[in-house]
């Protein structure tokens, strides 16, 4: 840290008052960009965008619009939408991801949870209904043609059409 850090940070903590420290976490990888730490207490709605890991108490709603890690430590009563979750800790109240779900060994989660990508480890206490909500689909899934040009021409084998239907289980 240069000498012109130094004073900034000083005069942002306070005279004699250290910089906070960086949090480490085996829960997430790389840098983050909201830190709820473990001794954190929030109630009310959360807006939260980019990394984020809640390693304290919440109780309310979380909104995330990145990836979003519930960490070992923390305790969540809160409706939870995002597009990436990753559970480590305790849920109480239903998530919803529009892109991917992990529940990570450990993990306690109480509630409904609905994700296009759901993925529960081995060690994970879960009481709720799971829903895998349905992704759109791409133009070129929608619509495969085979054909067949090893049969002589008198003998050609019918074209096969597939063609990707909504399964009944899907239908909402």
């Amino acid at each position: 840290m240069n000498p012109s850090q130094e004073k900034e940070e000083s005069w942002f903590f306070g005279d004699g008052a250290a910089a906070p420290k960086r949090v480490e976490s085996p829960a997430v990888r790389g840098s983050l960009d909201v830190v709820i730490g473990a001794k954190c207490f929030i109630s009310g709605a959360l807006r939260l965008e980019g990394k984020c890991l809640i390693d304290g108490t919440v109780e309310g709603e979380v909104n995330s619009s990145g990836e979003l890690v519930i960490g070992e430590r923390a305790a969540v009563k809160a409706r939870i939408t995002g597009e990436t979750v990753r559970v480590h800790g305790k849920v109480i109240g239903d998530i919803e991801c529009s892109k991917k779900l992990e529940l990570r060994s450990g993990a306690v989660v109480q509630g409904n949870i609905s994700s296009p990508s759901i993925t529960i480890e081995d060690g994970v206490s879960f009481q709720g209904f799971c829903s895998m909500i349905e992704r759109p689909v791409v133009e070129s899934e929608a619509r495969i043609e085979v054909q067949s040009t090893r049969a002589p021409v008198e003998q050609a084998a019918p074209v096969v059409e597939l063609t990707a239907v909504e399964s009944p289980l899907q239908a909402g």
